[in-house]
């Protein structure tokens, strides 16, 4: 029986690790980074995508995915933010949900696509 979803690393912008999600295995794109591979078939495997095998113990935050070497390597400025310590995006998020929910001015459409975009990462609530 072939498999419906796997682990993928979830990293930020930097390439910073922070958790593991599910992800469909038809949903796989180039650049995502599976754990626990030794159970997909070579066949199945896409191109473009890093299959590492075992689990993953990687504290988030901490760990940086170096795309030349293929690998997770700890991060020399030390650990950044938890995803759950208040930013200045997150505050942005926030304000701008409430105006939009106050219904006293319209946002332009590129506030709205910023505020669709940012709902979809690991910093939106939830």
């Amino acid at each position: 029986m072939a498999l419906k979803t796997v682990q993928v690393a979830d990293l930020d912008a930097e390439g910073v690790y922070w958790r593991l999600k599910d992800k469909a295995v038809a949903d796989l794109a180039s650049g995502d980074i599976v754990f626990g591979s030794e159970s997909i078939v070579p066949e199945d495997r896409i191109v473009g995508v890093v299959y590492l095998e075992g689990g993953c113990d990687l504290p988030g935050g901490i760990q940086k995915w170096m795309p030349g070497a293929q690998r997770f390597e700890p991060m020399k400025s030390g650990p950044k933010l938890s995803p759950s310590q208040p930013s200045s995006e997150r505050a942005l998020y926030d304000l701008v949900i409430a105006l939009r929910d106050a219904g006293i001015v319209p946002l332009p459409t590129k506030v709205m696509e910023w505020v669709a975009w940012y709902a979809s990462t690991f910093e939106a609530p939830g």
